[in-house]
Parts: C-alpha cells; sequence; structure tokens
C-alpha cells in the first residue's frame, strides 16, 4: 500500500513541484501525468491503486485552476487516463490473480504498450499547442477561449472504456454495487486494502 501511495501520489507531487519554477520561467510547458481510468472506477481488489489515481486527477483538476489566474502562465496540466494496456505489470496482476485462486478480471479494449505510447504523445503534443495559445493569451476572453482548444484536463482512452467509466459515475452507488456483486469474485489479491501484508 505504501509504495503506491509513495508513486502515485507523493512521486506525482514532488515531480510538478519541481517542474513548475522551470515552467514558469519560460512562461509555458506541459505537466502530463499517468493516471487510469480506474480512478474514476476502481474495480475489487485496486482500490487503493484506483484512489490514487484518483487523486492524480483532482490534483491535476486543482492546479489548472491555479495556473489558469496567472495571466503570464501557459502551463498546461494533464491527467492521462489509460485504460487496460498489455504489460508485464499486467500480466503479472493477472497471474498474480491465477495463483490466489481469483477469476482474473476482464480486460476489454485491452492496448498495446506502442499505441497506448503514441496515444500520451498525441495528447501532449495538443496540450502543448495549448500552452502556447494561453501565454500568448493575455485577456480573460482570449484565456478561456484558449482553454477550449487542445485536450481535456482528465484524457481517458480508449474512449470506449472511458465512456463506460464515465457513465459509470451518474449510476447510484447502489446500482454500482449491484454491478460488481453480480459480475466480480472477491478479490484475494492486487491491492486490495482487505488483505494482510
Amino acid at each position: 500500500m505504501e509504495g503506491v501511495v509513495l508513486t502515485n501520489c507523493l512521486g506525482v507531487s514532488a515531480c510538478f513541484h519541481a517542474a513548475l519554477p522551470h515552467m514558469r520561467r519560460q512562461g509555458r510547458g506541459v505537466l502530463a501525468a499517468v493516471s487510469s481510468l480506474a480512478g474514476d472506477l476502481p474495480l475489487p481488489g485496486a482500490s487503493q491503486y484506483g484512489a490514487s489515481k484518483s487523486f492524480i486527477d483532482a490534483l491535476v483538476q486543482g492546479l489548472h485552476a491555479e495556473l489558469l489566474l496567472d495571466r503570464d502562465s501557459g502551463i498546461v496540466p494533464v491527467s492521462l487516463k489509460p485504460g487496460f494496456i498489455d504489460t508485464a505489470a499486467l500480466q503479472a496482476v493477472r497471474q498474480a490473480q491465477s495463483e490466489a485462486g481469483d477469476v482474473p478480471h476482464p480486460v476489454p479494449f485491452l492496448m498495446s504498450s506502442k499505441r497506448a505510447a503514441v496515444k500520451c504523445v498525441e495528447i501532449i503534443e495538443q496540450a502543448l499547442r495549448k500552452s502556447k495559445a494561453l501565454q500568448s493569451s493575455k485577456t480573460r476572453l482570449g484565456r478561456a477561449l484558449a482553454v477550449l482548444q487542445g485536450p481535456s484536463l482528465l484524457c481517458r482512452f480508449p474512449w470506449q472504456l472511458g465512456f463506460v467509466t464515465r457513465l459509470s459515475a451518474f449510476l447510484p452507488s447502489t446500482m454500482l454495487q449491484m454491478i460488481i456483486a453480480l459480475f466480480f469474485d472477491p478479490p484475494r489479491s492486487l491491492y486490495s486494502i482487505t488483505q494482510e501484508e
């Protein structure tokens, strides 16, 4: 648990804190953090992981609001929120689930790591264009219009899975709990807070 919080919460905060003075001097830049769709809808057994990714999203949104008020700043924070990516880490988690007797969670819309990396680069390039537009806009209206350019603060992909996780925010919590109870087995692995260490 401590490693997840140190990496996803304190690590991202420390990196942003270290980069901000340099970006302020140049007047623009992109602060990109890797979050996850799990920040929108944590799966059973991954509650700590999902909570730590929600922290990143809240940090990006709050920082964006603060930076937007600084008329000399073109700094744009973004949260990259991929779904399932076919990595060694995902394969290790699925193996651990199987060894613990869990039925591995489904991984819909699985992306290759190369495809996910290309998507992240595209988002960061869009955010850089937004950064330049913000830097050159000194009026409130100009900055408000510049905000509309480029990516949103929370960049969900693939879009199909992002749509599902966003939709879940509008469901009553009891309905979500019912869906989870119907389709998931109790976890005995991953980052479950109920696990004894």
